[in-house]
């Protein structure tokens, strides 16, 4: 048996107090990058959280579309199919995103038709809360 289990079935508290000690001491010590304590081999420490910009988000999407696309070439029209819903369902989000612009934000239809290359009455008439009949839901 170890001296930490004698002394807790002993209840001596002194004995434990001396075994918990450089363990506390080791989880007061500041954590240091310049830890020299190698890691496992093929295990990496994570850097510094960076936030994400626009610029980021708009690289990934990318990559997922391409990456999609080069899926649909391999398999069959079903996955062709399958971007067609993807693009609606995009269509729909930018649809969204124009209104809440708009309403909630209070940007202009001609702000919002400059920044995506549309007349203000354009973007007016795209994006007014009217049934949008550019795609049929599907049963």
């Amino acid at each position: 048996m170890c001296r930490r289990c004698v002394a807790c079935e002993r209840g001596d508290v002194t004995a434990m107090a001396a075994d918990v000690q450089p363990f506390l001491a080791m989880a007061q010590q500041p954590n240091d990058a310049d830890n020299s304590t190698p890691l496992p081999k093929g295990r990496r420490t994570k850097g510094p959280k960076r936030e994400k910009t626009d610029e980021d988000f708009r690289e990934g999407m990318r990559r997922l579309i391409r990456a999609y696309m080069r899926r649909a070439v391999v398999n069959d029209p079903t996955v062709l199919a399958d971007m067609m819903k993807i693009r609606r369902e995009f269509d729909e989000a930018i649809d969204e995103a124009a209104r809440t612009l708009h309403d909630d934000k209070g940007f202009s239809w001609g702000v919002i038709g400059y920044e995506v290359g549309l007349h203000r009455d354009t973007a007016r008439r795209r994006w007014t809360r009217q049934q949008s009949t550019r795609y049929r839901r599907q049963p």
